[in-house]
């Protein structure tokens, strides 16, 4: 087949009706497809940071959860311990309770 062959059943289809012989884009499924992939990004952003978020609360949480128990922190438990469990209790001003806590260091 020649150029000119070619050229006249390229125009011999035009005058037809059907599309033309060269490719156009088609716009409308150009615009679906940015929309679809817009959407596939913002979606695929609001996972990672949620994702992110709950991996650094987890985090937070294992940390509060894994706190080595030194004698203080056990003596204050104890204490936590002994005030909730009676609490008929007298409570004592904080000038009154630091006085008696520094008499009762000095004397050991």
């Amino acid at each position: 087949m020649t150029h000119n062959d070619s050229s006249h059943a390229a125009h011999d289809a035009r005058a037809e009706g059907t599309k033309p012989s060269y490719d156009d884009i088609n716009t409308s499924l150009v615009v679906m497809v940015g929309i679809v992939s817009a959407i596939v990004t913002y979606l695929s952003v609001v996972v990672v940071q949620a994702m992110t978020y709950q991996w650094d609360m987890n985090m937070i949480r294992k940390r509060s959860h894994d706190v080595q128990y030194t004698k203080s922190v056990q003596a204050i438990d104890d204490q936590k311990i002994q005030l909730n469990a009676n609490p008929s209790i007298e409570r004592l001003a904080i000038e009154q309770a630091m006085s008696e806590t520094v008499a009762a260091f000095t004397k050991k």
